[in-house]
């Protein structure tokens, strides 16, 4: 990690150790993390701004994780709110806190129901079709 990566992992660390609710782990090597996300109930995305990719949520849909992202972005494209997962607005903690007491209230009504209907994952040659048909047209 590099010195502004490792300075602001120390501050949120710093941050964390005052709250018992919140274990900041080790990193994991790239190679384990498809495995580690499969672990888990749900992904949760708060993005404050625009996510690209975005990365690890499609890669925790991809190995049946379900994701709780900010309605903002690609997490707003990518999650089909209700279905696949929820989106929240970005930044309404009160909105987020009342999402997740009810999925944890009721986890076989949401977590299951969400990761019964994520679609399979693309693959690269579903890209490249896709792109093939948009060039062609």
């Amino acid at each position: 990690l590099d010195a502004e990566t490792r300075r602001f992992a120390g501050e949120l660390s710093r941050i964390a150790d005052e709250d018992p609710r919140v274990t900041i782990g080790p990193g994991l090597p790239s190679a384990d993390v498809p495995a580690h996300l499969a672990t888990l109930d749900a992904l949760l995305c708060p993005s404050m701004w625009f996510e690209n990719g975005p990365t690890v949520a499609l890669e925790a849909m991809a190995v049946g994780t379900p994701v709780v992202a900010s309605r903002v972005g690609n997490l707003a494209e990518a999650i089909d709110d209700g279905v696949t997962g929820r989106l929240v607005t970005p930044g309404d903690v009160d909105e987020w806190a009342r999402a997740l007491t009810a999925i944890a209230a009721a986890p076989a009504d949401t977590i299951d129901r969400w990761r019964r209907a994520l679609p399979a994952p693309r693959t690269m040659d579903d890209v490249a079709r896709d792109y093939l048909a948009l060039y062609a047209a």
